[in-house]
């Protein structure tokens, strides 16, 4: 007799569930600290095999962490500067591009009620509220003040880098047995590492193109803010699918409202030719295989791990969402069905990218 037939499948969900609220809020209530660890365990998965890489060279140990440790941090360092610095200009100049906003929501009501649209029992209002860019602008402005207070704590994020790089040149040795005995969850963990390094090193690098060639439009066309929002545009290149979408919208806005209409309409078409080229072509060329989440899972993991981690749950929602998949879920025979509904594919990726090493 199965244990579990002595309860109510409506007892286990409403356990399960009021066990999932208790996660949640406790993530949420110390997001902090989470988001730094979050931030520096998908660092070190990504680089470690440089370390590695260097080591098999000949490189000695001590050697090879200095030097993968110093451009790491290196890195770490000029991202946050660039990225605050930028961030703090915009949210400071955001006063500016509301009154316009404001102004240009006026002369669209002005227009509507001249055409009759109040005689016709519409609010001209309303609807012009409808096309008040400064929503988004405000939004924008919330994003980036809650990406530069994440990664604001950058002597945290770099002390997990330092420790959790220094675990990662003995983790190797320390699992050897798991691993040779072909623990499933080790093999499992094995399978989503590979996959994650594969994913964050292909999206840093097609991203990284794809930032500087929008920057470089923003500043031909003359975009205020060409870098923040070519490093925005970075880093929603984590974000499969509906990423560059959401990093098109705040440079267009300004560019109306610097330029008009038709300015607006060349930088938004200019992403969409730049990030979608990259997005649905060069990445998946070099990625031989995606996440194997379904578009709505996309979407509905950036909108939860952003409630709960704030703005940096966005770019991290991915690799949070497919470790759950792959640890978690494959594992469990009585959620396979669950595992089957939020892929992509009916064949298993972490399969073939096992059989692809």
């Amino acid at each position: 007799m199965n244990p579990t037939s002595r309860f109510s499948s409506v007892l286990l969900f409403l356990v399960g569930f009021a066990s999932l609220g208790v996660v949640v809020v406790f993530f949420s209530y110390a997001s902090r600290i989470f988001t730094s660890f979050f931030i520096a365990l998908v660092i070190v998965l990504t680089v470690s095999p440089v370390l590695f890489n260097l080591k098999k060279r000949g490189v000695p140990t001590w050697a090879a962490f200095i030097m993968t440790l110093l451009v790491l941090l290196a890195g770490i360092l000029v991202f946050t500067v660039i990225v605050v610095g930028a961030g703090q200009q915009f949210i400071n100049a955001l006063p500016e591009y509301t009154a316009q906003t404001e102004a240009s929501v006026s002369t669209i009501e002005a227009n509507l009620a001249a055409r009759g649209i109040d005689s016709l029992g519409f609010d001209s209002g309303a609807i012009a509220g409808l096309f008040d860019p400064g929503k988004i602008l405000n939004q924008t402005s919330g994003f980036i003040q809650g990406l530069i207070e994440a990664i604001s704590d950058v002597v945290l994020i770099g002390a997990l880098v330092v420790f959790l790089l220094v675990d990662a040149t003995a983790a190797s040795s320390k699992m050897a047995a798991y691993i040779s005995s072909d623990n499933p969850f080790f093999s499992r963990l094995s399978r989503y590492t590979v996959l994650i390094r594969r994913y964050i090193g292909i999206t840093t690098i097609v991203g990284l193109v794809t930032g500087v060639l929008d920057t470089v439009l923003f500043s031909i066309i003359g975009v205020e803010f060409a870098i923040l929002w070519g490093i925005i545009a970075f880093l929603f290149s984590f974000i499969p699918t509906i990423g560059f979408w959401f990093a098109a919208i705040p440079p267009t806005i300004l560019a109306y409202l610097q330029f008009g209409f038709p300015t607006a309409l060349l930088v938004f078409f200019g992403i969409v030719i730049i990030n979608g080229f990259a997005e649905n072509i060069v990445k998946p060329r070099y990625m031989g295989v995606g996440l194997d989440l379904s578009f709505f899972m996309v979407f509905f993991s950036v909108v939860v791990w952003s409630a709960i981690l704030g703005s940096i749950g966005a770019i991290l929602a991915l690799p949070l969402t497919l470790a759950f998949k792959v640890l978690i879920l494959e594992g469990d025979e009585n959620g396979r069905w669950f595992f089957d509904l939020i892929s992509d594919k009916k064949n298993n990726v972490s399969a073939e990218v096992e059989n692809r090493e």
